[in-house]
């Protein structure tokens, strides 16, 4: 997860203005502090709903995308389970 600091931009390098987040508790906790902002998905506000963060609805942007890849020989039931699940929900499921 990419998080950009909060405040005015300055004229330092993108790699010197960002900063990472591996786990979605670290990110939040650059938040918390004030050291930084994030987007954050509609449907996840109440998941990640956390003391001292207020989740502010976001308009004027395009729909994100989101694309999913995986091997073509992998066969585990969970990655076929989660393929379905991803057609079924953008209504482009084609069960095999």
């Amino acid at each position: 997860m990419q998080v950009v600091p909060a405040g005015p931009d300055d004229d330092r390098d993108r790699e010197d203005r960002v900063a990472w987040g591996e786990f979605a508790d670290e990110v939040f906790e650059l938040v918390t502090s004030g050291a930084a902002v994030t987007l954050l998905a509609e449907g996840n506000a109440i998941i990640y709903s956390r003391p001292r963060i207020t989740c502010v609805p976001v308009t004027g942007l395009d729909p994100a995308r989101l694309a999913i890849a995986w091997r073509h020989d992998d066969r585990r039931t969970a990655v076929r389970d989660f393929i379905h699940a991803c057609r079924d929900a953008a209504g482009t499921s084609t069960r095999r």
